[in-house]
């Protein structure tokens, strides 16, 4: 009996032995191979992520390209229509400035009928012309204020009214501190200190 006990033992002890080294090798294998897998998926994840990148940055790069071309356009679609306004009002002050000037002429009878018709013709085209344009780019009260001052002019020019410096001027006052506020050249009002 005493036999078995030793050959068991021994059965044992082998299998033991071979039992912590069958387990300390697979322990060691598990461990490669669950390193090598987890580079192998790092190594891919990795290079998803670089591509995700690449796409999100190209795509980055076209949005930003787009949105400097927009601006651009708008920017100079900006400044034009600026210089159109700034264009036709000035028109609009000359207009008036010459019939003005014409106007002074009869008054002082430097002009007869057949040069102040002429006038007042060349005013008509020139004010319908310049009055199309500041409907497309004024504000209303701007375009009010300018239609105010044209009926005052028409009515000296038809001679229903007598014409008068200072009621010109209390009318294109207004219309002059518009068009400035419109252009963002100033704030301030226009005042005559003049004494006529």
């Amino acid at each position: 009996m005493q036999e078995y006990f030793t050959l068991a033992s021994v059965i044992i002890t082998s299998v033991g032995s071979a039992g912590a080294i069958i387990f300390g090798l697979s322990n060691w294998l598990g461990k490669v191979w669950a390193s090598k897998l987890m580079e192998a998926e790092k190594l891919k994840y990795a290079k998803d992520l670089e591509a995700f990148r690449a796409e999100i940055s190209l795509n980055a790069q076209k949005e930003i390209e787009k949105l400097k071309a927009d601006i651009e356009i708008f920017k100079t679609k900006e400044i034009d229509a600026f210089k159109d306004k700034v264009n036709i009002y000035k028109q609009a002050m000359d207009l008036i400035s010459e019939a003005l000037a014409d106007l002074d002429l009869f008054r002082d009878e430097k002009f007869d009928s057949i040069k102040m018709k002429d006038s007042f013709h060349k005013f008509n085209v020139a004010r319908l012309k310049n009055r199309s344009h500041m409907a497309m780019l004024s504000p209303p009260e701007i375009l009010q204020n300018f239609d105010t001052l044209i009926d005052e002019i028409i009515a000296v020019y038809n001679e229903e009214k007598a014409y008068c410096w200072a009621t010109i001027r209390e009318i294109s006052n207004p219309i002059i501190d518009t068009l400035r506020k419109d252009i963002a050249l100033s704030e301030g009002e226009i005042r005559y200190v003049g004494d006529r």
